[in-house]
């Protein structure tokens, strides 16, 4: 009796298809669904050095919060790129910059519990003038979610 259950089964399958009897049909590469980003903007406040500074940053981030970072203080004329992680309310950005004295940016953030678009956090710098840490105080102020474009390729180095 066993070898008819089979053989009635090997049938069925045949006759009506994987997808019919639970068994997912794989898809044709050219209907992957496209891949997601997220774009994300902040802007606020970072005291460094004894200094005041106004702070931009950008974030294109995949489906598990990891991409890429761009910042811009404008007040030292200073931008960096590197990579970025936006994952359960924690923000990291790991930028380096080059602008006539080469180094390293490093902040870390977590959403404050009061407001979900706000984001408070350290930040550390590297260069050839020496070290200096501080604090940083961002507002999101735009977020959206869509189809990666063709020319927009969220990396980082962690893979």
């Amino acid at each position: 009796m066993a070898f008819r259950h089979k053989s009635a089964t090997a049938l069925l399958v045949a006759l009506v298809g994987c997808s019919r009897v639970g068994v997912p049909t794989p898809q044709p590469r050219g209907d992957a669904p496209e891949p997601l980003v997220t774009v994300t903007s902040l802007s606020g406040i970072a005291r460094l050095g004894g200094q005041r500074l106004r702070v931009v940053i950008g974030l294109t981030t995949d489906a598990r919060g990891r991409g890429t970072g761009h910042l811009q203080i404008p007040d030292l004329g200073l931008t960096a790129d590197g990579n970025a992680t936006w994952r359960d309310d924690r923000l990291e950005l790991d930028l380096r910059y080059a602008d006539g004295c080469p180094g390293e940016l490093r902040i870390r953030g977590k959403r404050t519990p009061e407001g979900g678009s706000r984001v408070e956090g350290t930040l550390e710098a590297k260069d050839c003038t020496g070290d200096e840490s501080g604090t940083v105080f961002l507002e999101v102020t735009s977020r959206t979610s869509g189809p990666a474009p063709d020319d927009t390729r969220v990396e980082s180095a962690a893979g």
